[in-house]
C-alpha cells in the first residue's frame, strides 16, 4: 500500500504539476485522453501484452515523463490492477533527464537515479524488490552528500500509534447510529499540504450518512501531519484513512 501511494506521489508531482497553468490543451498520438487545463500532450501507447507506456510531453514536444504499465487481474477482487512495472522517467522542461526508476509489479526494483538541472548525478540507488541495497546522493557539484530517501509519505506526528488514540479520543459516535444499531468502516481521502495542514477531505467509501458526516468531522479536525517529502522537499500528497466505528 505504501508503495502505491508512493507512486501517487511521484506520478501526482511530475504529471499534475503544471495543470493549472493554462486551459490550452492539445494531444496527439497514441490513445488519446482529453484532460481539462493541462498544456501539454499526454498520449498511450500498447508496449507489449497487456503493457501501456503513458507519456507526456511540454507544448515545444520536449519530454515531461513516461510510465511503463502492467494490467493484471488481482485474484482477490477478481479486478484489474494497473501497475508500475518497467522504466519510470521525467525530464526538465530543458529536455535534461531528471529522474529515472525501474519498477517490478509496483515496486522498486533495479536502479533508482537522479539527475540535477545541469545534469550532475544527484541520486544513485540501487533496490530489489522494494528494499534499499546501496544509496547515494551527491550535491550539484558532484560531491557526495548525506544520504536522505528518494520519497517519504506523510504521517501523523507521533506516528500510528498517536494517530489510533486521536480518533479514539476524538471520535463521536453519531446518536442517530447508535439508535438504529449502525457499525461501519468510512475511508476518507484528504491532501496533506506541504505546510502539513489537512485539507479537501471527502469520503471514498461510506458507510452510513451519520458515520460520513462524523469520520469528514474528525479528519477536518486533526492537528497538521508530518508532510510528505520528495528529493527532500515537502510536496503535496493524497492520503487515505479508514475511521471506524463499532458498537459496544
Amino acid at each position: 500500500m505504501k508503495k502505491l501511494n508512493f507512486l501517487v506521489l511521484l506520478v501526482s508531482v511530475c504529471f499534475f504539476a503544471s495543470a493549472q497553468q493554462s486551459a490550452n490543451t492539445w494531444i496527439t498520438g497514441g490513445i488519446h485522453h482529453r484532460l481539462p487545463n493541462i498544456d501539454y500532450r499526454f498520449e498511450a501507447h500498447p508496449a507489449y501484452a497487456n503493457g501501456l507506456i503513458y507519456k507526456a510531453f511540454h507544448d515545444d514536444s520536449k519530454p515531461m515523463f513516461e510510465i511503463e504499465y502492467l494490467k493484471m487481474k488481482n485474484e482477490k477482487t477478481d479486478k484489474i490492477d494497473t501497475l508500475a512495472h518497467g522504466l519510470m522517467r521525467e525530464w526538465y522542461s530543458n529536455g535534461q533527464l531528471k529522474h529515472e526508476q525501474n519498477f517490478r509489479l509496483n515496486k522498486f526494483d533495479g536502479t533508482v537515479k537522479s539527475y540535477w538541472l545541469n545534469g550532475n548525478l544527484k541520486r544513485d540507488d540501487v533496490y530489489s524488490n522494494d528494499t534499499l541495497i546501496t544509496g547515494a546522493c551527491y550535491d550539484s557539484t558532484g560531491v557526495k552528500v548525506d544520504y536522505f530517501p528518494f520519497a517519504e509519505m506523510p504521517a501523523f506526528k507521533g506516528g500510528d500509534k498517536k494517530l489510533f488514540s486521536f480518533l479514539a479520543n476524538n471520535v463521536r459516535y453519531p446518536v442517530e447510529a447508535q439508535k438504529l444499531g449502525i457499525e461501519g468502516r468510512v475511508l476518507v481521502q484528504f491532501v496533506v499540504g506541504k505546510d502539513g495542514k489537512v485539507t479537501d477531505a471527502k469520503i471514498v467509501k461510506n458507510a452510513n450518512y451519520y458515520l460520513d458526516i462524523e469520520a469528514l468531522r474528525v479528519v477536518n479536525a486533526m492537528p497538521n501531519w508530518i508532510p510528505g517529502k520528495l528529493e527532500g522537499k515537502s510536496v503535496r500528497v493524497k492520503h487515505t484513512l479508514p475511521v471506524n466505528f463499532r458498537l459496544r
